[in-house]
């Protein structure tokens, strides 16, 4: 394999050796160009003793001359023949040290690997035939540099040592190789899921190089061999969850559907779905049967919150990944190492408005007014508790019960911490030409008063009149509004309040609290909880809410050209679009299919990696469980003329 080897090396150098010395200076030798065509034929001829010690001599020739560094690799090759490997290798090392920049040195590493495999240092062999793979032009060369790796790795290191050689290196590009063949010579021994364990570590650059497809085909093995299931635990009876349900089972049978498509057809993953309509006394069964079923690796469901804090010490007992596509309340996830909750929880999304607020807007002084129902105050509680740890003042923190139509308290209460300043006089109501011109005789700025005049606002006294402005308004018997009763009148804006977060119970209260934010003059920005993402409330209260900035754990874009192509094949197959329901079964289960593809088979396998999932590409959010196993992404979405957009997205 060896003379069959250089045989290529040989012709290859033909083409070398017409170049210059590789950024070298050098002068340019006739008689060297002669010794070095004779000391090529005696290579040529297997007359290696003789082409060693020509080559020796043109090497060492002085000064540099355009053969320079073809002599030394040449010198390098014709030693090795030799069987003088320590003489071949010393001088292989000595020409990488000169030439830094030669295009060849993939030649070298390749020698150097050869050498070192007569001295049956593998891990060393391996290493140099890798650089030569990785840094080679020549399509023959990282043919002949894979050949090598395929053999080393498949005859000579164990598992542990391809471990011990990934731990120590530290390029990227050689670790990725190094992974690839430590899962081959796992996958050689059966062990396939430790191969498909390490196949999560290797990254393709290039999906058209050997290496890539090395990597596929591996991947193909790997993927005919597992057989498993996920569970889905989901109402199925008729009733008000049901139509949510089957828009979430639809989503995860298209995922598995596409899995299948690009998986082996022996590769077998199924789902194993479980119904929760059941009486109290046979309540926790459905999640029983699926914890209890050895093949079922990670479990879908169940869909509210109250059932998944049920069925959580179940999930960790049986260590099984627990994975609620929808549950929304505090503390589920915290239950256990086995439960993940894909939507965020209320103080997520508290916490994700009130970071975008203080640290992207900029925002220092913020007011709260919630519902007092206990999901809309998580809400908002979380909201304030960070923005005062970010550093911004909660300036109110109000609250309204169910049903309530009149916010006079808490609006007036708000107001009541915002305004600031001075008496004002109000231009909101009637004044007369005279009183205008007096007050102009007796000093006032005319800007100011033209822009309170314009706007109806009330404006301080000594902005409009000066230091004296109380004694002049006095004198022209002007209606003076004292400091103590300025959150009384509605004709002070209170412009103090960077922005007001709401948090409502359901969209519906967005009629009700909008306008009365208009009417006590309130000018600040309107912050909104995910239920102001309606639609067709917004537009019913445009007048009032346009600017209005609010979360959402949703939002599909249907100019993306990968929901595009999603939302067609769903049509397809479906005969209708997908709704939002649709889209959370799709990514929880196409998130726990992609980690089974990269190689967790097994439950522990399965809940390790969902716990380092950091920003999954869902189709209608991100999702990040590596804080606390809740998805701490969101959307941030503005109303503005009309339209929603999307202008943020946030995650701890």
């Amino acid at each position: 394999m060896l003379n069959r080897f250089f045989g290529f090396v040989c012709c290859a150098s033909l083409c070398l050796f017409t170049l210059t010395a590789h950024g070298r200076q050098y002068r340019y030798s006739a008689d060297a160009e002669t010794k070095f065509a004779a000391a090529l034929q005696y290579f040529k001829e297997h007359q290696f003793n003789e082409a060693a010690l020509a080559f020796e001599s043109l090497r060492k020739q002085v000064p540099v001359h355009q053969r320079t560094s073809a002599a030394f690799l040449m010198s390098a090759k014709a030693l090795f023949e030799l069987k003088e490997y320590k003489l071949a290798r010393d001088v292989a090392q000595e020409f990488l040290r000169e030439f830094p920049a030669s295009s060849y040195r993939p030649d070298a590493h390749y020698l150097l690997g050869l050498s070192d495999l007569m001295f049956q240092q593998y891990d060393a062999s391996l290493g140099q035939f890798l650089e030569a793979a990785l840094n080679a032009d020549d399509p023959e060369l990282r043919r002949q540099a894979g050949e090598m790796m395929e053999s080393v790795v498949s005859r000579r290191l164990s598992p542990q040592d391809l471990e011990e050689l990934y731990v120590r290196s530290e390029e990227h590009s050689k670790r990725s190789y190094l992974a690839l063949f430590l899962a081959e010579s796992y996958h050689r021994k059966g062990e396939d899921p430790r191969a498909r364990e390490v196949m999560r570590r290797v990254s393709i650059a290039d999906s058209s190089g050997e290496f890539a497809k090395r990597y596929f085909r591996l991947e193909r093995q790997l993927s005919a061999s597992i057989n498993v299931k996920i569970g889905a635990l989901l109402p199925r009876r008729q009733g008000a969850a049901k139509g949510l349900a089957d828009e979430i089972f639809e989503g995860m049978q298209f995922a598995l559907a596409g899995f299948k498509k690009n998986a082996p057809p022996s590769a077998g993953v199924g789902l194993e779905v479980r119904d929760t309509d059941q009486d109290s006394s046979h309540l926790f069964e459905p999640m029983t049967q699926l914890a209890e079923a050895q093949d079922v690796v990670a479990i879908v469901g169940p869909l509210f919150s109250t059932l998944a804090a049920a069925y959580a010490p179940l999930a960790n007992k049986a260590k099984v990944a627990l994975i609620s596509p929808t549950a929304t309340a505090n503390g589920i996830a915290a239950s256990g190492p086995y439960v993940f909750q894909a939507n965020p929880d209320f103080a997520m999304r508290g916490k994700a408005m009130a970071r975008y607020a203080v640290q992207r807007l900029g925002f220092a002084r913020v007011a709260v007014l919630n519902s007092s129902d206990p999901k809309a105050r998580a809400v908002g509680e979380a909201f304030a508790e960070e923005a005062a740890r970010l550093g911004a003042t909660v300036v109110a923190n109000e609250s309204y019960g169910k049903d309530t139509t009149d916010l006079r308290e808490q609006l007036v209460a708000i107001r009541k911490t915002s305004v600031e300043g001075g008496a004002r006089i109000s231009f909101a109501g009637k004044i007369s030409p005279l009183e205008i011109k007096a007050m102009l005789r007796a000093g006032a700025n005319r800007a100011v008063l033209q822009h309170a005049r314009r706007r109806g606002e009330a404006v301080e006294l000594t902005k409009l009149f000066g230091p004296r402005g109380e004694r002049i308004a006095d004198s022209l018997h002007l209606r003076v509004i004292p400091p103590q009763q300025q959150f009384i009148s509605l004709e002070i804006p209170v412009t103090s309040i960077d922005g007001i977060f709401i948090s409502l119970t359901s969209s519906e209260e967005m009629g009700v609290v909008a306008p009365q934010i208009s009417y006590f003059n309130l000018r600040t920005q309107i912050l909104g909880s995910a239920e102001w993402y309606d639609p067709p409330q917004l537009e019913a209260n445009k007048r009032y809410v346009n600017g209005a900035v609010f979360i959402s754990d949703s939002y599909a874009d249907r100019e993306d050209s990968t929901y595009m192509e999603f939302e067609k094949a769903f049509r397809q197959e479906y005969g209708k679009p997908p709704t939002k329901n649709t889209l959370y079964g799709y990514d929880s289960m196409a998130m726990i299919l992609d980690q089974i593809a990269r190689g967790a088979t097994t439950r522990e396998q399965i809940a390790a990696a969902l716990r380092s999932v950091d920003g999954y590409p869902g189709l209608h959010a991100p999702i990040t469980l590596s804080h606390g196993r809740v998805n701490s992404n969101l959307h941030i979405l503005k109303y503005s003329g009309g339209e929603i957009t999307k202008i943020a997205e946030v995650a701890q």
